[in-house]
């Protein structure tokens, strides 16, 4: 159906609700009255103004939209338009009643002599019903045309952060993705000669992480589990570049693996672990990678044993790059969360972060839930 046709059957059905309530109310009061009037004589007097009224609203919707009252510019000029607008539509409205109703018996036992007469009645005892129902129907208009403008710009500004969100996530990777690329590439070309088969199982990690990486390249959230398969292949390569240097511990809660994280919220920690912990010292550390579900929050935790720093540098280490980065993600993602760097025992640092939980996977159907 179109457009079009669909406002008008609201318009002139809501007017016709408009009618049958005033008549059954005038009803109940004419059934007391000495002469009572049918009811269908009621009706009809009051589909004629409805329908009038109806055969109006199109115009006032369209004045509405072309001169609208919700800004500083042009309102007093907007506010005389429908001022002059009301007037005009009201006398016209007296107009068809006047030409109408009285053929109808309206008003009861009140004959006109002519046309302007009946005018004149009308007009003395309708004006101010009438451009009091005109200023309703306005304000009604107003009401729902500024609702929409209102739920329109609320849209636009979820899809702005929506976007926002996901250009952080693309520039997040394009930081990360020519270093990491860039130190594998070397590592690969050393490997050819001196250990093909390594260096045969090294691109076909660096293939599948790249696979995972544009899989999820629109992606704000994944799964735990998801987000390890990623890093498994990330620490693949960097444990074929640093050798027994680089030693990972994971430490993962079963109940964990379902929770929703932001894509690739574990790389940028782990690759400043190795980058800044672990790198720098002769015999390498480990990483421990944890993840605890505990009072409806997702707990994880990176931490390393390497050099280490002074308490007085670790807030500039915070705000790092790839940290600033990652906190930024976590602050557009999340209402309440918590990101911390902290000291891991005598040597070394601990990146710990708190997101609420929520599950990837849809609850289980159970009639035995629904019967408890």
């Amino acid at each position: 159906m179109p457009k079009y046709l669909t406002k008008g059957l609201l318009i002139f059905g809501g007017w016709t609700l408009v009618a049958l309530f005033v008549t059954a109310h005038q009803s109940l009061q004419n059934f007391y009255a000495s002469t009572p009037v049918p009811v269908w004589r009621i009706l009809s007097w009051h589909l004629v103004s409805a329908y009038a009224m109806a055969a109006v609203t199109p115009l006032i919707l369209r004045l509405v939209e072309r001169f609208p009252l919700d800004g500083r510019d042009r309102f007093y000029r907007n506010l005389v338009v429908h001022v002059v607008s009301a007037v005009c539509i009201v006398l016209f409205l007296i107009f068809v009643d006047a030409l109408v109703l009285p053929s109808l018996g309206f008003p009861p036992a009140r004959p006109f002599e002519s046309f302007g007469e009946a005018y004149r009645f009308l007009f003395l005892t309708q004006f101010p019903f009438n451009l009091s129902i005109y200023c309703a129907v306005l304000a009604l208009v107003f009401a729902v045309i500024n609702h929409k403008k209102f739920r329109e710009r609320e849209l636009r500004a979820s899809q702005l952060e929506t976007r926002l969100v996901q250009a952080q996530l693309h520039v997040l990777k394009m930081q990360l993705h020519p270093h990491f690329l860039f130190n594998t590439h070397n590592a690969i070309s050393e490997l050819i000669y001196k250990d093909p088969r390594a260096a045969e199982r090294t691109l076909a990690n660096l293939s599948d992480l790249l696979r995972l990486s544009l899989e999820k390249l629109e992606v704000e959230e994944v799964s735990l589990k998801q987000e390890l398969e990623f890093i498994g292949k990330y620490l693949a390569i960097e444990q074929m570049r640093f050798r027994e240097r680089l030693r990972v511990r994971m430490n993962i809660a079963p109940d964990a693996l379902e929770a929703a994280v932001p894509t690739m919220i574990l790389q940028p920690l782990i690759e400043n672990a190795i980058r800044h912990g672990i790198a720098p010292v002769l015999s390498g550390g480990t990483i421990e990678i944890s993840a605890t579900r505990l009072d409806g929050r997702l707990h994880l935790r990176v931490a390393d044993d390497g050099v280490g720093f002074p308490k007085n540098k670790i807030l500039r280490l915070k705000h790092g790059i790839g940290l600033s980065n990652t906190r930024a993600r976590l602050l557009r993602l999340y209402n309440e969360f918590s990101f911390d760097v902290e000291r891991n025992g005598a040597n070394g640092l601990a990146v710990v972060v708190q997101i609420p939980f929520k599950s990837t996977t849809k609850p289980e159907f159970s009639l035995n839930a629904i019967a408890q």
